[in-house]
């Protein structure tokens, strides 16, 4: 009641999407995504490749894209590498980075800025139920098991929608 403050933790990591023109082609508002993971399982490579394609395929389409080429398996790649991908990245206007929590390896320090707090652009996102207490601006999908995501549509819901009509509303 009052200050519903559980509410908005729930929510916090759901997003928007962004609109692809007639004929495929991506519109200026088009939110392209460079996301980050570290695989926690031999299944990890597959659920990123899910969550791509439910991201591309968000409502209105073209919204939101991601290629499969900016998906980056952080234990291919050293600290510096990734450290400049990303910086390069975020000077972009239409481009934000998904911080796939749960494999470990990605740390909250590594990501903020001077006064200690995440740039706007940077959306760190938990596929399970539970929010890890160093990364509180984190964004939770909701699935109960990761192990039993057998297609893109197993992530849809209230989630996904919060952390798309986090991601369109990006300036």
């Amino acid at each position: 009641m009052g200050n519903d403050a559980s509410k908005d933790k729930s929510t916090k990591g759901q997003a928007k999407a962004t609109v692809v023109a007639s004929g495929g082609k991506t519109l200026d508002s088009t939110k392209n995504v460079l996301l980050l993971y570290n695989p926690s399982s031999e299944h990890t490579s597959e659920i990123i490749d899910y969550f791509c394609d439910v991201l591309n395929q968000v409502k209105p389409p073209g919204c939101v894209a991601i290629e499969s080429k900016n998906a980056v398996n952080l234990s291919e790649h050293d600290e510096e590498t990734i450290k400049n991908r990303t910086s390069q990245w975020l000077t972009n206007p239409h481009s934000v980075v998904l911080l796939c929590l749960g494999g470990g390896g990605l740390t909250r320090e590594s990501f903020v800025d001077g006064s200690g707090t995440l740039p706007s652009k940077i959306f760190p996102v938990c596929f399970g139920t539970g929010i890890p207490s160093e990364w509180p601006e984190a964004y939770s999908i909701g699935l109960a098991n990761l192990e039993k995501v057998k297609r893109p549509n197993d992530f849809e819901g209230d989630g996904l929608d919060t952390l798309v009509a986090a991601i369109r509303g990006v300036e």
